[in-house]
């Protein structure tokens, strides 16, 4: 993705969704994606801001998303875990996100070595991300030589 792509990816992450959710990132110039533990039901939300991270997103081969916030409910109250994977779903269908989903969390692409995995756009299900419908077969030819 490029950089316009992700600046409304961030816009609308901020705008649309109930709060904005914790991710993990990896980098090609990174072995290793940050943070390497990723709690996929955090206490915390994600930082879509304006931060250094988001300057150069050139170099973002991934993105880990959580679909899950933990809402802190007390001590002696055990949190409730809140899900936006509806929403996310949706939101990165409109916005034509390359991703892949997971039960517990969505990865979203900057750079791909391939397409086969990737979750169609259902709405243009047969230009995007390696996906087409099936090939009809030929009806015989009825026309004899």
């Amino acid at each position: 993705m490029n950089n316009t792509r992700w600046i409304e990816l961030r816009k609308a992450i901020a705008t649309e969704l109930p709060w904005p959710p914790a991710y993990q990132l990896k980098s090609l110039l990174n072995d290793k994606p940050d943070p390497q533990q990723f709690d996929l039901t955090p206490p915390y939300f994600g930082d879509w801001s304006d931060s250094l991270i988001w300057q150069n997103t050139l170099d973002i081969e991934w993105i880990r998303v959580t679909h899950y916030y933990s809402k802190y409910r007390g001590a002696l109250i055990a949190p409730e875990v809140i899900s936006i994977e509806a929403e996310l779903r949706d939101l990165l269908r409109r916005l034509d996100t390359p991703r892949i989903y997971h039960e517990d969390s969505t990865l979203i692409f900057g750079y791909l070595n391939s397409t086969s995995r990737l979750e169609p756009n259902k709405a243009h299900h047969d230009r995007h991300y390696g996906f087409k419908e099936p090939k009809k077969k030929a009806a015989p030819n009825s026309r004899s030589n």
